[in-house]
């Protein structure tokens, strides 16, 4: 499909109608402006909150072996258990 076919470069839009007078377009654009705005200033306390958080404590883990899961004897444990409920 052509941009011509699309309307590029005429003064109508897909549907026929006339395209918003510069003086429109600009309104919204400074509606859009102004609620931007707003959004941005409403945020900046936010932050300031955010900021005045304590981070909390943390523990250095050092290096070496991990063991991820349970021990044979841990999971026979807990199966004894369940069945035991």
């Amino acid at each position: 499909m052509s941009a011509r076919a699309c309307g590029a470069g005429t003064d109508r839009t897909a549907v026929g109608m006339r395209r918003p007078a510069g003086a429109v377009i600009a309104l919204a654009r400074l509606a859009c402006a102004v609620g931007l705005a707003a959004l941005g200033a409403a945020a900046v306390p936010a932050a300031a909150a955010d900021a005045a958080v304590p981070a909390p404590a943390t523990v250095a883990i050092p290096a070496g072996p991990f063991l991820a899961g349970s021990t044979p004897a841990a999971r026979e444990a807990a199966y004894r258990l369940d069945e035991a409920a």
